[in-house]
C-alpha cells in the first residue's frame, strides 16, 4: 500500500457537549487539583492514556521527540499542582511498547473496564500519521508495515470506534502525527487537515497544528504545537488568572504562540480550531502560579525578617514559575510560607525532598542553620512550674490556662504577644516547641506516607525515633524492606527463567516495584522476540504450505496470533492430502486393472470406484473383454518365417515375410456365434448345407458355412464394436503363420503324417460333413482345424504372381482383384489341399457350404481369452 505524507496536528475530541457546560470560574486555587475538578465540574476519575513512538521496528521511519512528548505530557499530569492524575490511572506507551495490539488493549480493556460516566479521560498521540488507500488517516504503531497499512496500523475508524465506546462524557484526544522525511529537515510534513473529519461531531473539537501545506518547526525538543500545549497546560494559558486553564484559554495561546514561533523562524504555521457546539469552562489542568503568588508573598516576609537565606527564595521562586518544579519542595515552601512548618523543620524536611545528588546552594545554608537536637520527643508535656505559676499575675495565669486549653500555636504566639516577659513565658515558649516538634513530625510522616518508599520511612525512624508514628514506621520500614528483599528475590527467578510467564508473574506481585519497569521492559522484548519467531514460523508454513509446518506452529503456538489461519490451512492441507492418496489409491488400483486387462482385473476396480473417475472406462472394458473371449482367440507372437513353396505356381516364389502380434481364432467361428451375430444385427441368415436341415440351431458347436465374404466382413464390424478392438478377417500370411504354429517347412500343420486321424476331409468325412473345433488336436499355436473341415476366408485378393511383389513386413496382399483367397482345404477336399501352402480362390458374393472363416484381433489389449 502507498503511503502519503502527513500532517502534525492535534485533534481534541469531546464527547458530549455538558463537558462545557461547567461555566465554573470562581476555582479556590488552594484545593487539590481532583478536589477543585470534582467540585466544580463534577469529574470523578480521571484517566491518561499516552502513546508516544520515536523508535520503530522499521528504524528507517524513526522520530526524533515524539516518545519525549509523551513523557513530558505524563510528568505534568502527574504534578499534584498542574494535573494532579493518580499515577494509577496513567499508563505510558512508548516506543515498541505501543505496538497495535497494545494501543488497542490500553483503549478497549484498560480504559474499557475502569472509566464511568462522570470520569473524564485524555489520549495522546505522538508518532506517524499515514494516509492509506481512498484517504483513509491511520496512526502507524511501533510495529506497522507502512505497506501494509489496512493490516498493521490503526485506522481513524477503530480509533473512533475505541474512543466511543467509553462511556466517559468527558474524553480529550490529543494527536502529534508526524513523517520522517520531513524530521530529517528538523520539519514535520503535512497533510490536508479534513483527514481527522470522523473525529468531529456533536461537541467536538479539533485543533491542528498547521494547514495543509504547512510544516511544523520543531523546538527544544519538541514540535513548536507540543512545546506550546506543555507551556500552556502549565499554567501560561490562563489568561484570566482564575487558577484553572480552560480549553479556549488553551486555543488562545496556542493560536498566538504558534504563528510567533514559526515565524521567528521564517516559517509560517497557522493552527486551526474545529468545533461543532463550542461552549467555554471545560477545565483542563490548574494554574500553579495563582496560588504561587500569596505563597511568595509570604516567603518574601520571611526573608526579610532574615528567616531563610537569599538562596532559599530563588529556589521558591524557581519551583513555582517552572512547569518541571519539584512538587514536593512547593508543598514545603508553601508550609513553609504559611508558617506551618518551621524553618528549622523544614530545613530538615527539604533533605528528604532533595535525595540522591550533590548538595544545592539551599542545602548548603541549610547546614549552616541552627540544627535541633537530633533525637526530639514530640509527646513531652510542659506543666508550668510551680513557683513561676505561683508568682504569675491572675491574668498572666488566666491566659496561660486558655491557650494551655486551646494548645495551638496561635494561641500559645497570642499569649507571648500579651506577656512577653512573664513568669510562663518559658513554659509558653515550650508548648510552642512541643508543637512545633509535633508538626514537623506530622509533616515527616504525611511525605513519607505519600512516598510510600522505604527511605522515607527509615529516614523518619532516623529523625524521629520517639515520634508519634514511631511504631508504624517502624513497621512499614520493615514491611517495605522485606517486600524489597522479596521483590529482588522474585526479580532474579524470572530474571534467571527469562520467560513470558516467568515476568508476567512478576508484574503481577510487584506491579509497582522497583524493578517493575525493568521487568516490563524484559517483558516486551521477549514478546517481541516471540512475536519475530512467530511471524518467521507462520512465513515458512506460508511458503511451504506443508501439513508439518502448520502442524508445528499449531503446537508451538496454541493461542498465536495466526491460529485460526493456521488451523484452517492444516485442514485444508489434510483434506488436499487425503484426496491425493484417494487419488493415487485409485490411480494405483485403475494401472493394476488397466495392466492386467481382465474381467477380473476390471471388477476389482469397480467393486472399490463404483463411480470413479475410471469407472465407466472399467465398465466399458470388462463388457469388452467378455466380447473378446466370446471371439475364442489365442495369441500369436510376431515373427518371421518362408512363406510359400516352390512346387506350384502362385505358391512361388518362397520367401521371408515379417508379421507384428495378433490374435487369432482358436477355430472357426461356430453357428452360436455367429447365430449372436445375427440375433443381435437381424442379419439375413445363411442357406442350411446340403448335407443337414436347420443347421445352425441343430450344431450351434459347428463351423458356420455357406457365408459370403461380406458376411463375414460384417460379422467382423459387429464384433469389433463389442470389443472395441479390430476385429478382421486374416491375411493370407497371417493365416499361413498362424497354421504352422511356430514351426518352418511343415506340410500339414501337424507334420507330414497322414492327415487321417489329423483332419475332416473327402474319404474321411461320413454323416454330417463339419466337426467341432477340438475333434483334432490343436497345432503349436493352439489353432484347431487349420486344414480341413471348411476353407476359410482371407482379407487378401487373389494373385497368382502375387508373391513376386508382395511386401515383407505385414503385407496386406494385392490392391485389386476379381477374387478373394481360401486357405485349408475342406471336408470335400483331399489330402493336397489341406498343405499349409495351398491357395484357393473364390468370388466374395459367393457363398458355399464348404466355406466358413475365421476371425483375427488387433490394435488393442489382447488380455481377453
Amino acid at each position: 500500500m502507498r503511503w502519503k505524507v502527513c500532517c502534525t496536528l492535534i485533534v481534541i475530541v469531546l464527547m458530549g457537549s455538558a463537558l462545557f457546560a461547567q461555566k465554573q470560574r470562581g476555582f479556590v486555587v488552594e484545593e487539590k487539583v481532583q478536589e477543585a475538578l470534582e467540585k466544580n465540574a463534577g469529574v470523578r476519575e480521571r484517566y491518561a492514556l499516552l502513546v508516544g513512538i520515536s523508535k520503530y521496528a522499521n528504524p528507517t521511519i524513526n522520530l526524533n521527540f515524539a516518545a519525549a512528548d509523551a513523557i513530558a505530557l505524563q510528568k505534568l499530569l502527574l504534578d499534584p499542582d498542574i494535573g494532579g492524575y493518580k499515577p494509577e490511572n496513567v499508563r505510558l506507551l512508548v516506543d515498541d511498547q505501543a505496538t497495535r495490539k497494545n494501543v488497542i488493549s490500553a483503549m478497549k480493556t484498560w480504559l474499557g473496564n475502569r472509566v464511568k460516566a462522570e470520569d473524564s479521560v485524555i489520549i495522546f498521540y505522538s508518532g506517524h500519521g499515514a494516509l492509506g488507500n481512498a484517504s483513509e488517516a491511520y496512526w502507524v504503531t511501533y510495529d506497522a508495515d507502512v505497506e501494509e497499512l489496512d493490516s498493521s496500523a490503526l485506522s481513524n475508524k477503530e480509533i473512533s470506534s475505541a474512543i466511543s465506546a467509553l462511556p466517559a462524557r468527558r474524553k480529550l484526544t490529543l494527536i502529534d502525527s508526524c513523517y520522517s522525511e520531513a524530521t530529517a529537515k528538523k520539519y514535520r510534513a503535512l497533510v490536508p487537515s479534513g483527514v481527522f473529519e470522523e473525529f468531529k461531531g456533536e461537541g467536538v473539537v479539533a485543533i491542528t497544528a498547521s494547514t495543509g501545506q504547512q510544516k511544523s518547526v520543531e523546538v527544544a525538543g519538541h514540535g513548536a504545537f507540543t512545546y506550546h500545549l506543555l507551556d500552556g497546560m502549565s499554567g501560561k494559558a490562563d489568561s484570566n488568572s482564575n487558577g484553572v486553564v480552560e480549553i479556549d484559554e488553551i486555543w488562545n495561546y496556542l493560536n498566538e504562540k504558534v504563528q510567533k514561533t514559526a515565524a521567528d523562524a521564517g516559517n509560517k504555521q497557522t493552527p486551526v480550531l474545529m468545533a461543532e457546539r463550542l461552549e467555554h469552562g471545560f477545565p483542563v489542568t490548574m494554574n500553579p502560579g495563582k496560588a504561587a503568588g500569596a505563597v511568595l508573598s509570604n516567603l518574601k516576609k520571611l526573608y526579610a525578617e532574615g528567616a531563610i537565606t537569599v538562596d532559599e527564595m530563588g529556589e521558591a521562586d524557581r519551583v513555582f514559575s517552572q512547569r518541571d518544579g519539584n512538587p514536593e519542595l512547593r508543598r514545603l515552601y508553601r508550609d513553609l510560607g504559611d508558617r506551618t512548618l518551621p524553618v528549622a523543620y523544614f530545613r530538615k524536611v527539604r533533605e528528604t525532598a532533595v535525595q540522591g545528588g550533590a548538595a544545592t546552594p539551599v542545602q548548603t545554608a541549610a547546614l549552616q542553620a541552627p540544627a535541633l537536637p537530633a533525637a526530639v520527643d514530640p509527646t513531652r508535656g510542659q506543666m508550668a512550674p510551680a513557683g513561676a505559676a505561683a508568682a504569675a499575675s491572675g491574668p498572666e495565669l488566666e491566659a496561660f490556662n486558655i491557650s494551655q486549653a486551646i494548645n495551638s500555636l496561635e494561641g500559645w504566639a497570642r499569649f507571648l504577644q500579651q506577656f512577653p516577659g512573664g513568669q510562663l513565658a518559658p513554659a509558653a515558649r515550650a508548648k510552642i516547641q512541643d508543637l512545633e516538634i509535633k508538626k514537623a513530625d506530622m509533616a515527616a510522616y504525611n511525605m513519607a506516607k505519600q512516598s510510600v518508599s522505604e527511605k522515607t520511612w527509615e529516614n523518619y525512624v532516623t529523625q524521629f525515633p520517639t515520634g508519634m508514628y514511631i511504631a508504624e514506621a517502624q513497621r512499614r520500614a520493615a514491611d517495605l524492606k522485606q517486600q524489597r528483599e522479596l521483590e529482588l528475590a522474585a526479580y532474579r527467578l524470572a530474571e534467571s527463567k527469562s520467560s513470558e510467564a516467568g515476568w508476567e508473574r512478576f508484574m503481577k506481585e510487584f506491579p509497582r516495584g522497583q524493578f517493575a519497569a525493568i521487568a516490563e521492559g524484559n517483558l516486551e522484548k521477549l514478546k517481541k522476540l516471540a512475536m519475530e519467531k512467530e511471524n518467521t514460523m507462520i512465513a515458512a508454513a506460508r511458503l511451504s504450505s506443508a501439513l508439518a509446518d502448520w502442524e508445528q506452529y499449531i503446537k508451538n503456538y496454541p493461542e498465536g496470533r495466526f491460529l485460526a489461519e493456521a488451523m484452517n490451512k492444516r485442514a485444508e492441507v489434510m483434506k488436499r492430502l487425503e484426496e491425493e492418496r484417494a487419488r493415487k489409491e485409485e490411480n494405483d488400483t485403475y494401472l493394476t486393472a488397466h495392466n492386467g486387462d481382465t474381467p477380473e482385473s476390471w471388477g476389482a476396480y469397480l467393486a472399490k470406484y463404483a463411480a470413479g473417475p475410471h469407472s465407466a472406462e472399467a465398465k466399458t472394458r470388462t463388457e469388452q473383454l467378455k466380447w473378446i473371449a466370446f471371439a475364442e482367440t489365442t495369441p500369436i507372437p510376431a515373427g518371421a518365417f518362408m512363406m510359400g513353396s516352390e512346387s506350384k505356381g502362385d505358391e512361388k516364389p518362397r520367401h521371408r515375410v515379417e508379421l507384428d502380434a495378433f490374435r487369432m481364432g482358436k477355430g472357426e467361428v461356430t453357428n452360436l456365434q455367429y447365430q449372436r451375430f445375427l440375433d443381435e444385427t437381424k442379419y439375413r441368415r445363411p442357406a442350411d448345407p446340403h448335407f443337414a436341415k436347420n443347421y445352425m440351431v441343430s450344431h450351434p458347436e459347428l463351423p458356420v458355412v455357406s457365408v459370403a465374404y461380406d458376411d463375414a466382413l460384417a460379422f467382423c464390424k459387429w464384433l469389433s464394436q463389442k470389443t472395441g478392438a479390430a476385429v478382421r478377417l486374416p491375411t493370407e500370411s497371417e493365416w499361413e503363420y498362424g497354421a504352422l504354429g511356430g514351426k518352418e517347412g511343415l506340410k500339414y500343420p501337424w507334420g507330414s503324417d497322414n492327415p487321417r486321424t489329423k483332419a475332416r476331409f473327402k474319404g474321411n468325412d461320413a454323416g454330417i460333413k463339419t466337426v467341432a473345433r477340438e475333434t483334432y488336436p490343436a497345432n503349436g499355436y493352439g489353432l484347431y482345424n487349420v486344414s480341413g473341415n471348411v476353407w476359410e476366408w482371407v482379407s487378401d485378393y487373389y494373385g497368382e504372381n502375387g508373391y513376386k511383389t508382395a511386401a515383407r513386413k505385414n503385407p496386406p496382399g494385392p490392391a485389386a482383384g476379381r477374387e478373394r483367397v481360401l486357405r485349408g482345404g475342406s471336408w470335400d477336399n483331399g489330402d493336397e489341399e489341406l498343405m499349409i501352402t495351398r491357395r484357393h480362390k473364390q468370388k466374395p458374393e459367393e457363398a458355399s457350404d464348404k466355406v466358413g472363416f475365421r476371425v483375427v484381433i488387433t490394435g488393442a489389449s489382447l488380455n481377453g481369452k
